[in-house]
C-alpha cells in the first residue's frame, strides 16, 4: 500500500477518536479533510486530492440539506417543543427497562418512516 493510503486511514482513525470523544462534528471533518489537502499541496501527490476537488463535496445538496437539519434540529430543542413531545410520551421511568421499553416502541414505528438525520443537534453549549 502506498503512502498515501496509510496517511489516509491514520486522518480516518483520527477522525473517529475524535468524534468519539464528542468534539464538535463539523470542526474535525473540516480539519481533516483541510489536513490531507495541506499534506497534498506540499507533496504534489496525485493520488490526494486537491482543494478544489475535496471541499468541491460540500456543496452537494444532501450535505447542505443534512446541515439544515442540524440548525432545525438545534432550534426545535432549545425553543423546548422536543421536551412537549417527549415528557408526555416518555413519562419518567423507575428503571432501566422500563426507560428502554418506552423508547423502543416510539423509535421502531418512526424508524419505518423517517430518515436517520441529525441525532445530536447541538454542537455548542448555551
Amino acid at each position: 500500500m502506498p503512502w498515501e493510503a496509510w496517511f489516509t486511514l491514520a486522518v480516518v482513525g483520527l477522525v473517529l477518536v475524535a468524534l468519539i470523544r464528542n468534539y464538535a462534528t463539523d470542526v474535525v471533518v473540516v480539519g481533516a479533510v483541510s489536513l490531507v489537502c495541506l499534506i497534498q499541496g506540499f507533496t504534489n501527490s496525485p493520488r490526494l486530492p486537491s482543494a478544489k476537488e475535496a471541499f468541491s463535496a460540500y456543496g452537494n445538496e444532501a450535505l447542505v440539506t443534512v446541515g439544515a437539519l442540524f440548525i432545525v434540529a438545534c432550534g426545535l430543542v432549545h425553543a423546548g417543543a422536543l421536551s412537549l413531545i417527549s415528557a408526555p410520551l416518555l413519562g419518567r421511568p423507575k428503571n432501566v427497562m422500563q426507560a428502554q421499553s418506552r423508547l423502543m416502541f416510539p423509535v421502531a414505528s418512526l424508524s419505518a418512516f423517517l430518515n436517520n438525520t441529525p441525532s445530536s443537534p447541538c454542537s455548542f453549549r448555551s
